[in-house]
């Protein structure tokens, strides 16, 4: 049972790009079906000593485990913890190969939008030098332009920050691919000014033990608790005196801060992130305000025009 859930989110592009069975003459490939060549599916069933089947009755399970061994393994995709390029490079290894794949991607230098530049580049190139593709042109770029679309706006959350999501909750939180919201694993994010005044509060073990139909059905009330810090189980704390002992400062990272950094911020903060959970954890903003030995310290731009967030720190 494969449970990277980076790749299930780009499985999943790569399904609805791809469609199904396909025969068209003018198609390099050849005859496919899920996105997966005749030629593929040969090799995919020969090292499992299985007889030769056409690939229009393959099936879905199939093509994800050859997606997941022959394309996301194989690109290296499985190696970072960057959503958006992992799911780009797999997208790029689907259509380019393999090979090409890894070319491009070196040429990037790890950026995702010149990745895919250079795609929209080697498609324009292809047709130059084989017009009979032309037809498909129109097709590639829109998939890039799909793809743009969609990783363009991710918060990139790396392992470390679902992790600490997950200490804060008791339960794993993820981020919604499109909308750039934290979400529980069994659903989808809800903005939180799209949500209504909720009176029903739970407590992280409640949501540990709900089904998922349960979980579905409170999910608006359980953001709402998430980012308005109702899921705080504990009595007011008095942080004053607090001191991070990576930093030696007395900053205090919040859930809400931790939620809202990105991803090159979180890498610049996680070793003081770390440090603060194995003293005080990590507490939620509501938190904060209901203790006597915080001072909030407002967003400011510092002399060398640096932006500042909002953030507490202890007194004393």
């Amino acid at each position: 049972m494969i449970n990277d859930e980076n790749f299930k989110t780009a499985l999943d592009f790569v399904f609805k790009s791809e469609g199904g069975f396909s025969d068209r003459k003018s198609d390099r490939g050849g005859r496919t079906n899920f996105g997966i060549t005749q030629s593929t599916y040969n090799g995919y069933r020969r090292k499992r000593g299985l007889p030769y089947k056409d690939v229009k009755g393959i099936t879905r399970e199939e093509a994800k485990n050859i997606y997941y061994e022959d394309f996301w393994k194989a690109s290296g995709a499985h190696n970072t913890d960057n959503r958006a390029m992992a799911i780009t490079l797999f997208d790029t290894a689907v259509l380019h190969g393999v090979e090409n794949a890894k070319i491009l991607y070196k040429k990037s230098g790890n950026n995702v939008d010149k990745l895919l530049d250079l795609r929209l580049q080697a498609y324009q190139n292809d047709v130059n030098k084989h017009p009979d593709q032309g037809e498909y042109l129109q097709g590639w770029q829109n998939r890039v332009k799909n793809l743009r679309k969609n990783i363009n706006s991710i918060n990139i959350v790396p392992k470390q920050q679902r992790e600490i999501y997950k200490n804060i909750l008791g339960t794993p939180i993820h981020y919604d691919i499109n909308k750039n919201l934290p979400r529980f694993a069994t659903g989808f994010a809800v903005p939180i000014e799209q949500t209504t005044p909720h009176q029903v509060s739970f407590t992280p073990e409640q949501i540990g033990k709900m089904s998922r139909e349960e979980f579905d059905k409170n999910e608006s009330a359980i953001m709402h608790q998430l980012q308005t810090g109702g899921l705080n189980q504990e009595p007011s704390r008095d942080f004053g005196g607090y001191r991070n002992s990576h930093t030696g400062d007395n900053r205090i990272y919040t859930a809400e801060d931790i939620g809202n950094f990105s991803s090159s911020e979180f890498s610049h903060h996680e070793p003081a992130i770390n440090a603060q959970m194995n003293s005080i954890g990590i507490p939620t903003n509501n938190d904060m305000q209901n203790s006597g030995g915080t001072v909030y310290i407002a967003p400011y731009t510092r002399s060398d025009g640096v932006e500042v967030r909002g953030h507490y720190r202890s007194r004393g």
